[in-house]
């Protein structure tokens, strides 16, 4: 897990050093619904675990004043899913710095 977040954070440092605003982070695709139930949990977790680590996002999300957007169709994800979503770009709508769309 901390590798995955570890990777988006560096990631993010370079469109930073780079001045690139906006980054797009593909994560889950409708297509994934195709694969064992077993494999959709899972991929749904490692997204999760990246949303709600709280180092990545109190130390690194809030100090950049990074955005982070939610893009496609939610319809799929379960209530408490989309919750998190919500609570996430909550807290970082007014953040200006860097949006950042998964």
């Amino acid at each position: 897990m901390n590798y995955i977040v570890c990777n988006l954070g560096r990631i993010i440092e370079i469109c930073i050093k780079l001045n690139i605003k906006i980054l797009s982070v593909f994560s889950f695709s409708l297509l994934n619904y195709n694969r064992s139930p077993e494999e959709i949990h899972f991929l749904f977790y490692l997204n999760l675990l990246v949303l709600i680590n709280e180092d990545f996002f109190f130390k690194f999300i809030k100090d950049n004043k990074i955005k982070i957007k939610i893009i496609g169709n939610l319809s799929y994800v379960n209530d408490s899913y989309r919750k998190i979503i919500y609570d996430i770009e909550e807290k970082t709508k007014n953040f200006n710095k860097y949006p950042l769309e998964r």
